[in-house]
């Protein structure tokens, strides 16, 4: 018991084959780091051919890439079916590619950026990321599902939702609002359908990390001071701080967890603070 109960085996990815969907920058690729540190066989899933690359040059031996489109399920049961063939199963997988639309209505300095609002957004932007957040997710859920039900050892499948799921911001779309809304209750129902295989379905929901998402957008200083005055602390997240929780799910530290949603967010739901 003793021995359990030290951090290096309660944590302990050793040996374990993960996926990462979006594993080639941001939030992914800092969590594949921690993965292949913590001595876990990493496969991302990109659709950057040159991200991946560069991304494997920096992971080293342990981890290597595929190219795929989580909105084209067939695309990404080939590439689960593949790693699968390759690493004689599949342990640990994140759902964390996404995209964040363009800003939202309260996004001008003045007034309301029409682009942003209800009847000013494009079709063409509500389709992608819904397609993208959404319906990536659910073809990345059922890929990991397929694989992990067939070794019948069961695995732990971590969503990247966000804390736009949990409070609303003007100077975030809508449609983001709305697919992570939707990612992080998807991610509770099926973690109900498959607590029975041993399969854990657990949400990451960040808030104020500086990504890549919304096309850079987050590289913005400006986007940054207003995203930073939502934090009681302050100050935007760093890449690093979303790994404490992603080991914690991804390891047998929640062995008792499942459908969980933590958000890392430097408490600004409990701020309330809209920027």
């Amino acid at each position: 018991m003793e021995d359990v109960l030290k951090i290096d085996k309660l944590f302990s990815v050793e040996g374990k084959v993960a996926a990462i969907t979006g594993g080639a920058s941001g939030i992914g690729l800092i969590i594949a780091k921690a993965l292949v540190a913590n001595g876990a066989r990493v496969r991302l899933i990109d659709l950057n051919p040159s991200a991946i690359d560069a991304a494997v040059a920096q992971l080293g031996t342990q981890a290597s890439g595929v190219v795929a489109n989580v909105v084209d399920r067939a695309s990404l049961d080939e590439a689960f079916a593949a790693i699968d063939e390759e690493c004689g199963g599949i342990d640990i997988v994140f759902a964390n590619a996404g995209v964040g639309g363009n800003p939202g209505f309260g996004a001008a300095p003045e007034g309301q950026n029409a682009a942003g609002t209800i009847d000013g957004g494009s079709d063409a932007e509500w389709k992608q990321v819904l397609d993208v957040n959404v319906m990536g997710v659910r073809n990345t859920l059922a890929s990991a599902a397929r694989a992990m039900k067939r070794h019948g050892r069961g695995g732990k499948i971590v969503i990247t939702s966000s804390c736009a799921a949990l409070m609303n911001v003007p100077f975030v779309s809508t449609v983001y609002h709305a697919s992570k809304a939707a990612v992080s209750h998807m991610g509770r129902q099926v973690a109900i359908e498959l607590a029975p295989f041993g399969i854990h379905v657990n949400m990451i929901s960040p808030a104020n990390f500086v990504t890549g998402i919304g096309d850079g957008s987050m590289q913005d200083g400006n986007v940054q001071n207003i995203f930073a005055r939502t934090s009681l602390l302050g100050r935007m997240a760093r890449l690093d701080e979303v790994v404490g929780v992603a080991l914690l799910f991804a390891s047998d530290a929640s062995s008792y967890l499942t459908g969980l949603e933590i958000p890392v967010d430097g408490g600004s739901l409990i701020a309330g603070r809209q920027g």
